[in-house]
């Protein structure tokens, strides 16, 4: 679960970025969407141990945090969740990988100088939501075992099989 007011500060920068125009959340869903997200999230810590064996940036590439993440999902079985990572002030929204209750960020981990320049700094800490393995598979199996170069987020497509 999310504090009220952390969840406050995701929502503002989610709506003061482009994030918005990535995941689009229906006008009559928007407060439950957000309800859903602040009491399912959890807050996870940046693993500090070095991870050289994920440090490829010719196989997880810059902007492409979904399609890395669910990959590496999909290779090792290493859970995937998607929300938002905590940079300075700011939410990006995002996918990464959790192994003991840390974040395996394929993302960041590939590409930090990317992260450094474009977004002046590397996350701090994370808020997102477990995305389950036959929700990755039914929507993205193919485009993952096709290496497709934009795989979609599947946040909002989970959220709405819940309610159904």
């Amino acid at each position: 679960m999310i504090e009220d007011q952390i969840l406050a500060s995701i929502r503002n920068s989610f709506y003061q970025s482009a994030d918005n125009l990535t995941l689009l959340i229906a006008e009559d869903e928007i407060e439950s969407f957000w309800s859903w997200f602040g009491e399912n999230a959890v807050v996870l810590d940046v693993n500090d141990e070095p991870f050289e064996q994920y440090n490829k940036p010719d196989q997880y590439f810059s902007g492409r945090c979904f399609g890395n993440s669910q990959a590496l999902f999909f290779a090792t079985g290493m859970t995937y969740f998607e929300g938002f990572a905590k940079i300075e002030d700011n939410y990006l929204f995002h996918g990464f990988n959790v192994d003991d209750q840390k974040v395996v960020d394929v993302t960041v981990l590939s590409n930090p100088d990317v992260f450094l320049e474009h977004r002046f700094g590397l996350p701090d800490k994370y808020f997102g939501v477990q995305i389950p393995m036959n929700v990755v598979l039914e929507h993205n199996q193919p485009k993952i075992e096709n290496n497709v170069l934009n795989i979609p987020h599947l946040i909002y497509e989970y959220y709405i099989s819940l309610k159904t």
